[in-house]
């Protein structure tokens, strides 16, 4: 299974669904010094959507570049979303890419969060912000009695 490092969002997944083809589809190029088929292929279920796919066989076709365009009234294509791979290296990736930054503070829920704020200022006891932080508390106080 190949692994990465850059996050996909939820219209790459959608994108991904819409082309599943084999790895070796497409015209055989080289990026990043690999071997790589580029794919292009138009999504009418998502509005014309023009995908273009290179996939690197050697890398579990891994998808090491995605271009998709919108089409336009007039017919021709404008570029929405470009992802590229600046880089690839072969091998498992280093284990401190994946691990907690020294000095960084667990994720606190958006109430946590302003609580600290307020109480870092010294005004945790003003009025403003009070009326949400209340209900938040209320309401974990249900949920945490309904448990």
């Amino acid at each position: 299974m190949a692994r990465t490092t850059f996050p996909l969002s939820n219209k790459d997944i959608d994108i991904a669904r819409y082309t599943r083809r084999s790895c070796s589809d497409g015209v055989r190029e080289e990026f990043l010094g690999f071997e790589v088929f580029h794919s292009t292929q138009i999504l009418t279920e998502m509005n014309n959507l023009k995908v273009e796919l290179w996939r690197a066989p050697v890398l579990n076709c891994t998808t090491v570049k995605l271009v998709s365009s919108r089409q336009l009234p007039n017919g021709e294509y404008q570029v929405e979303v470009q992802h590229e791979a600046t880089s690839i290296v072969m091998g498992e990736p280093d284990a401190r890419l994946f691990q907690e930054p020294v000095g960084h503070d667990k994720e606190l829920r958006p109430i946590d969060a302003f609580k600290a704020i307020r109480e870092k200022q010294g005004r945790y006891n003003e009025g403003y912000g009070m009326a949400e932080i209340k209900a938040q508390e209320k309401y974990d106080a249900a949920n945490r009695q309904s448990q």
